[in-house]
């Protein structure tokens, strides 16, 4: 599995390099820098592969449903349920619906949407989380 193309490895170095400028002056003198920087670049490698990890799984069945959608639906049809989608979207809490559409039809990282509402990475994906919830929970009440 690999990490989304957002993620490359200059960003993870430019991630570890603004780390290291943050905490300089908690740094040990008498360690070595390189064994430091090594171990910060491994350390933040595996933290970004771990959090994309869960969302590649999701994004995956997001992207067969879709594609299922797409081969079984008529063009009116598919038109039907894009505005069906749009209104239950606008349907959302707010902020919810601001980071959600943020993140799935600008298409801005979690990193991005965090900065620029100034949250955590975790309000964040909370905020995804209960979007994708709200919008299972309205689609299962109206297709039945």
């Amino acid at each position: 599995m690999s990490l989304s193309p957002s993620l490359s490895a200059s960003d993870i170095v430019q991630q570890v390099f603004i780390n290291l400028y943050v905490y300089r002056l908690k740094l040990n003198l008498n360690l070595s820098l390189e064994s430091y920087l090594f171990k910060s670049t491994y350390n933040e490698f595996i933290s970004l592969y771990n959090q994309n990890k869960s969302l590649t799984r999701i994004h995956e069945q997001y992207h067969y449903i879709l594609e299922k959608q797409l081969n079984e639906t008529s063009e009116d049809d598919l038109s039907k349920k894009i505005e069906e989608m749009k209104q239950l979207i606008d349907s959302l809490p707010q902020k919810t619906k601001d980071i959600f559409s943020l993140k799935k039809i600008n298409g801005l990282t979690n990193k991005e949407i965090a900065e620029y509402h100034n949250l955590s990475l975790k309000g964040v994906e909370a905020h995804i989380t209960k979007a994708f919830k709200i919008l299972r929970s309205k689609i299962k009440k109206h297709d039945q």
